[in-house]
């Protein structure tokens, strides 16, 4: 078991002195199954995932050879991609840093870390208050029916066994089919993919009937596939020339146009670099929304009001500010949950109070 973790990670014999057990969950789970936080998709961990089938790997399989009581036929292992050879800090420090395999914002779509779902980033049990990017059940990219005709026919996504969760631009989708010309949003998308069996390797992604090539940092117009397509583009580069791409809706529908509730706001996603939040959302309550001439300065104060929650001023977005150098600074650094406790906050509050006792 431990050549097993040693190599399942990429780490020595001094630094790795196992495999972690459980230490979350019932009587019956801690201790008698793998951590869920570094073994997530293997067959003995104590919750399964939606986002991979369970994996009888080498892991399991060395701890039956080591009981003395079995032999184990290792041609038959699955291969856990998840933190494979990503170092010991990983196996051993219990943290939720490493943005290959856990994420921060929560709600915020993604694809699964090996792209067969499309999912958001939630919490899961026993992972250590980590969070994970969970598939939906409608978005296994990999399985056959999983999603609605009109996502096949119309917005040309494949699912099936060559299926893969592909990122898209977050600007406006635009298709011309028959006699209706549709338009849509997305960040995400099922895509027909095949890997080339040369190096350097690149993707050849089927959409809309035609194949393309994909090398890697690539970004492809649907209309190089279609000219029914006159907007959208596979390979997540954003919209040029901008800094923060803004949602506006006015939707009572939404979950939170409840009581007297005018609007809500927030962010959808997060550049990787810098956590910088680069497209954010403000929905109003038409029920709620003032159209009066005496009403309008109102209106914008709560635009701008919401637009703040999305760019910056929200407690879902303090644990990914960054210092000058780009050091994350942590929630501990940035709040003590009841006052924001940063120097700038802080020093700005005195000399205010200070001009104030002039």
């Amino acid at each position: 078991v431990l050549a097993a973790a040693q190599t399942q990670f990429g780490c020595t014999a001094d630094s790795l002195k196992g495999a972690a057990l459980e230490n979350e969950g019932g009587t019956g789970t801690v201790g008698s199954h793998w951590e869920q936080r570094l073994f997530p998709h293997e067959i003995m961990v104590g919750a399964s995932s939606t986002s991979a089938g369970a994996m009888f790997s080498n892991l399991t399989l060395a701890l039956c050879e080591d009981s003395g009581w079995y032999l184990s036929n290792y041609t038959l292992e699955a291969h856990l991609y998840w933190g494979f050879e990503a170092g010991c800090d990983f196996a051993t420090a219990g943290s939720c840093s490493d943005t290959q395999y856990f994420c921060e914002d929560a709600g915020a779509q993604a694809c699964t870390s090996q792209h067969y779902f499309k999912g958001a980033c939630a919490a899961t049990s026993m992972s250590d208050t980590c969070q994970v990017v969970q598939g939906y059940t409608n978005g296994a990219c990999t399985k056959a029916g999983s999603s609605s005709e009109s996502v096949t026919e119309i917005y040309e996504q494949y699912f099936g066994e060559s299926g893969r969760c592909l990122p898209t631009s977050l600007e406006g989708w635009k298709k011309n089919h028959e006699s209706y010309v549709y338009t849509w949003q997305q960040q995400l998308g099922c895509y027909e993919v095949a890997c080339s069996d040369t190096e350097p390797r690149y993707l050849n992604i089927t959409f809309a009937g035609r194949s393309l090539r994909c090398d890697e940092g690539d970004v492809l117009s649907a209309s190089a596939f279609s000219s029914d397509f006159t907007s959208g583009k596979i390979g997540g580069a954003g919209v040029a020339e901008a800094d923060v791409v803004l949602y506006v809706t006015a939707d009572d529908r939404a979950q939170a146009c409840s009581g007297s509730t005018v609007a809500i706001g927030g962010h959808c996603l997060q550049d990787v670099d810098t956590n910088r939040p680069v497209a954010v959302f403000a929905n109003f309550c038409p029920a709620h929304m003032s159209t009066s001439e005496e009403g309008y300065q109102s209106m914008v104060d709560t635009a701008v009001h919401e637009i703040l929650h999305g760019l910056v001023f929200s407690s879902s977005l303090f644990d990914s500010y960054i210092d000058a150098d780009g050091q994350q600074l942590g929630m501990s650094a940035v709040t003590d949950g009841t006052s924001v406790t940063t120097p700038q906050v802080v020093g700005r509050w005195r000399e205010l109070r200070s001009h104030r006792g002039h």
